[in-house]
This record gives structure tokens, sequence and C-alpha cells, in this order.
């Protein structure tokens, strides 16, 4: 199957749901067959069956709850062939407590974005993110949307368990080489929602890499902690991903004309922008006075920001990233990453330069950006 038709059939079935009426039909089939056969299935068979069309339906109802549908709460431009490059149905792992499924995954060569549903396989057995706490809103558990629960709903997530609850903590890591380097217990990025009819704990995880690489082996490491327990009472499930580049090629875009801002005491040495298939990586690398963050720390005194060429006051939107972030390189020397909107490809940008602490801003300059060719 050629790139073109797979991507085309990844869309396709990632819009297929399945409904609670839809298993219906299908146990209705199942007892019609039964009836006109009269063939008798052996006991275990039966349960099996039972148990994997219950797997499929809870899987498959969980499915309202996307890759797309988390992102979308950053506030980010998504493209609308995004879905295209999203990999369905990747994986499926069944264990003695939970079946994970790894239901969704992009990766671009830098970032790594993926759906796992949790399954609970035993009655009265409730997933909780390991950060989730007992005084949480139980609407923000089982909502991803703010405010999109019911407001007569007060109850917390203490008043979910009862004696008879399997309480158990979850929590996924990916781990890889090349993570960003970012303080131990921040490599990436996490969230989560619960499906309170199949008691599916879906979460969304997000990985960034320092390096693009066109295949990247990833361990996904799954921890679930019964609560209240001990030592004992935790389940740990490790599995190695194979993930593949979406991004076919990545057309780089890049100025190295020095533009100084005598305002803020900088100056821009080179700006670099690679397109992928989802938003577009921005690198600005500049130089800039310190400024003491924490008695620890030290960083920039200024970052820049993109805004409109038409405005000069609204900021183009950020990509599926969602954030920014500046490192030192050297004495006074810095580089600025993020992602823009895949739609924010331009022939030249306003990057406007502000104070890191007080966002004073001051000028805006304008830089033009050449096409790398691959030669």
């Amino acid at each position: 199957m050629n790139d073109t038709m797979k991507k085309a059939l990844d869309c396709q079935l990632s819009q297929v749901k399945w409904t609670a009426e839809d298993a219906q039909a299908v146990c209705r089939r199942m007892q019609e067959a039964s009836k006109t056969t009269r063939r008798k299935w052996p006991a275990g068979l039966v349960l099996v069956a039972a148990l994997m069309l219950a797997a499929t339906v809870a899987l498959a109802m969980a499915r309202e709850h996307g890759l797309l549908d988390f992102i979308h709460h950053y506030n980010a431009f998504i493209p609308g062939d995004a879905q295209q490059y999203v990999q369905t149905n990747v994986a499926t792992f069944d264990h003695e407590l939970v079946t994970l499924h790894v239901r969704e995954s992009y990766y671009d060569g830098r970032t790594l974005r993926m759906t796992l549903d949790v399954v609970p396989k035993e009655e009265n057995m409730l997933l909780l993110s390991s950060t989730a706490r007992f005084d949480d809103a139980w609407q923000d558990v089982i909502n991803l949307e703010a405010g999109a629960g019911d407001p007569a709903d007060i109850r917390q997530v203490k008043d979910m368990i009862s004696s008879e609850t399997k309480l158990y903590r979850v929590s996924v890591e990916g781990k890889a080489e090349g993570v960003w380097p970012m303080p131990p217990g921040h490599s990436g990025f996490e969230n989560y929602v619960l499906d309170p009819e199949t008691g599916v704990l879906t979460f969304y995880h997000q990985e960034l890499f320092g390096d693009d690489q066109p295949q990247r082996r990833v361990e996904l490491e799954v921890k679930l902690s019964q609560y209240p327990g001990e030592a004992k009472d935790k389940a740990v499930y490790t599995h190695t991903l194979e993930v593949t580049s979406a991004a076919v090629e990545t057309p780089t875009y890049v100025s190295e004309t020095l533009v100084d801002y005598p305002q803020a005491g900088a100056q821009i040495t080179r700006l670099l922008l690679e397109v992928k298939p989802q938003e577009i990586y921005y690198t600005i690398e500049f130089t800039a006075l310190e400024y003491q963050l924490t008695p620890h720390r030290k960083s920039s005194a200024v970052l820049f920001e993109f805004v409109d060429a038409g405005s000069q006051v609204k900021k183009l939107p950020y990509g599926l990233l969602g954030t920014y972030s500046v490192r030192p390189v050297g004495e006074n020397r810095y580089v600025q990453w993020g992602t823009l909107g895949r739609q924010e490809l331009h022939e030249s940008y306003q990057l406007r330069a502000y104070h890191a602490d007080d966002r004073t801003r001051y000028e805006t300059m304008t830089i033009p950006v050449t096409l790398v060719n691959d030669e």
C-alpha cells in the first residue's frame, strides 16, 4: 500500500465510531445466529468472545477523545489535513489488570504525540491519573472542555470512591534519546480524561526531542499503583514502539542577516524555520543581556514574538506544540525555539522584542527568509 493510499485510509478510519446501539446490534445478530445454527460454544470460548467484545466496545466508545481533541485546548492552529498524518490503531498490549491500546500517534521527527487508552479488566476498578487529587471536581476528570460538565454535579473524586472500589493511579512516560533538556520529570507533556461509562482512562502524551530523526525507538512505560497499597501493589508495563516520521521532506527557510534591536540591547544572528506536516518549528539565535530568574538560574533579559504584519499588535498563532522556550548556548548568547501555525509561512516575518520579566515591548523588525536548497 503506498503512502497516499495509507494516509487516506487512516483518515477515513479515524472517523469510524462505535456506539452502544452498534454493540447491541452485534449482540442481537449473535443471538439470532445461535438460534439458527443450534451450535453450542464451549464455555471458555464464549467467555473469551465476551471479553473481546467488551474490550472492543470500550475502546470504540473511548474514541470520542482523539489526539486532535486534546490539542484543541491549547489555542493552537490545527491544519485542516492534520488528521491525515495521524496513525491509528498503533498497538495493543494485554496485561493482567488492564489492556493498553495506543490508539493514535503522530511523529514528525522531532515531536511525538499519542493517545493511549487504559482499559480496566476488573469490576469496581477506578483508574485515575497519578496527578489527580481527591478534591478535584469529578466533572473536570471526565470532561476535556472547561465548563462542559453538569454544573449541578458538585461531586469530587473522593465522592466516587467506596469501600469496594479498587483505585489505581496511572502514569505514562516515554523514554528515548534526544529529549529536550528540561528539569527531571518534565521531558514531556501529559493530559488525560476518564470515560465514566466504560472506565477507560485516555492519556494524551507528548514528547519533544532535541534532534530530528526519521525513525526512533521509544520506550513507553505505564505504571499502575494501587491506592492505598504497598510497593508490591504496583504494576509496571514497558513496551518499545518504532515510530516513523510523517514528514517526507522538511522545507527549511533561513535568515543569517544580523538584525539589531537597540532599545532591547539585543541582536538576532539567525532565524530558522522548518515546515512539518502539522506546524512550523522556529529557532531564533540571538545575543542579549542576562536576567536573573532565581538565585541559581539565569536567562535572557529579552525574548521575541512573531506579530501579524497587518496589525503590528496581534501575534501569529502558535503551532500545535503550544509553547516556546529559551536556552543559553554561551555568554550572552541564547536560542529561543517554538512553533507557529503551519499556515504562517511567509517571505518575511515581523519579530518584536520584549522584556522577559515585565513584558515591556521594544521595537519590531522585519526579517526576510530564504528557502534552503538541499543540494
